[in-house]
């Protein structure tokens, strides 16, 4: 590992941290998504019952869900722009940790995020090459296919496609063209509960990756600058 090759290496460390902040606030605002399903579907459990519900029981719970839509769609659009920089700068950065074999450009591994068909499993695959060429105990030049994988990014993955499975589903099952009756809205709204849940792990699994993705790659350019400090010291004798 030749010292212009290290000082291309540019550490993604702000860009993790900024979105673990953010998927906490994610985490802070689907628990309270939750609260208001829980109370969406108290509400119509009490309707098919026969018991009153008041226009203002409904008004109020309709708000709060509003305004949790509001802030989850806000924040899966602030989260998904600094995910995929995130993205770009640590797979950028494996050709200075020594990677060789890279199947993907530090492009494309953007782009295949909004690729029909492959935006199902491509991001998988990206994100599993960034966190093998990652490895810091694998040496320069060490072929990809020789490096563990972890099944932390594959659980992130299928928890992340389960979320948005389930929110398209329950959304059109809520808001459907289609007059609903109040059963039927109730098991909407069991969905989108179901969907909630599904997100905060989604986003603790997110966070994981993150997190051991940003540890490993600047654990492997600790040690390669060293030993690259090394030979220099030993090159000047």
């Amino acid at each position: 590992m030749n010292n212009i090759s290290l000082a291309n290496f540019v550490s993604g460390r702000g860009r993790a941290k900024a979105l673990i902040v953010l998927f906490v606030v994610m985490i802070i605002v689907n628990l309270l998504a939750i609260c208001a399903d829980y109370g969406q579907i108290n509400l119509l459990s009490r309707a098919i019952s026969g018991a009153t519900v008041t226009m203002a029981e409904a008004q109020m719970n309709d708000a709060f869900m509003a305004v949790t839509s509001l802030l989850t769609s806000l924040l899966f659009f602030t989260i998904g722009i600094i995910f995929l920089m995130w993205i770009y700068r640590v797979h950028k950065n494996l050709s200075a940790l020594g990677a060789c074999d890279l199947k993907f450009t530090s492009g494309w591994a953007v782009g295949y995020f909004f690729v029909p068909f492959y935006s199902f499993f491509r991001p998988c695959q990206i994100v599993t090459e960034i966190w093998k060429a990652s490895d810091p105990t694998a040496n320069e030049g060490h072929l990809l296919k020789n490096v563990n994988s972890s099944p932390l990014v594959g659980l992130w993955w299928v928890a992340h496609l389960a979320m948005n499975i389930l929110s398209l589903m329950a959304t059109a099952a809520i808001t459907g063209p289609a007059q609903h009756s109040v059963s039927e809205l109730r098991s909407g709204t069991i969905s989108m509960l179901v969907a909630d849940v599904v997100a905060v792990l989604a986003a603790v699994l997110a966070m994981l990756v993150i997190k051991a993705v940003d540890t490993r790659q600047e654990e492997k350019h600790r040690l390669l600058l060293s030993a690259a400090s090394a030979q220099e010291t030993h090159s000047e004798r």
